[in-house]
């Protein structure tokens, strides 16, 4: 087990130039181990949740996208989605990415922490990451319930099972 920065997704998006389908504020876009660099833009319109009690497997399916068929893409492996190889290009005319299948409750987030403010994470002029800047990880063992699983519309999946 450790900890993984989580990156959450803190407002709707529609579909853009990569074939990428809706994505919901809440949902859990992306995960790297804690510690690394995060880009500008994640750190700038998503907000960063260190989560602690995952491993590397659970953290990565925690992020990829899964498809009306069942399958999954694991976004940890592929090539970069903005900068396609010409492969990848005919696998997402084929078939876009699916819509993220675990999210994070952001209503009970804020519950937990009260003093979270979501309007600043997406403001660009701002660099707010509450998380990050005040050393707080949110551990899956006494959080389990922040996890929501969009397929079978539980709470509490912290494993990533399908």
């Amino acid at each position: 087990m450790a900890i993984f920065d989580l990156s959450i997704r803190v407002v709707d998006r529609g579909a853009d130039n990569a074939g990428l389908q809706k994505q919901r504020a809440g949902d859990i876009v992306n995960a790297m181990p804690n510690g690394k660099p995060h880009g500008k833009m994640p750190m700038k319109t998503r907000l960063i949740v260190p989560v602690d009690g995952l491993t590397k497997e659970e953290a990565r399916r925690l992020c990829s996208p899964h498809y009306p068929d069942g399958r999954e893409q694991d976004i940890l492996l592929e090539p970069n989605i903005h900068n396609p190889t010409p492969e990848l290009k005919v696998r997402m005319e084929e078939k876009p990415l699916a819509k993220r299948k675990y999210n994070i409750s952001l209503n009970k987030l804020k519950q937990v922490y009260p003093a979270l403010d979501l309007k600043r994470v997406v403001d660009e002029t701002d660099t707010y990451q509450p998380f990050l800047e005040n050393n707080i990880v949110v551990d899956l063992a006494v959080e389990h319930n922040l996890i929501f699983n969009k397929h079978k519309n539980t709470f509490g999946d912290t494993r990533g099972n399908k």
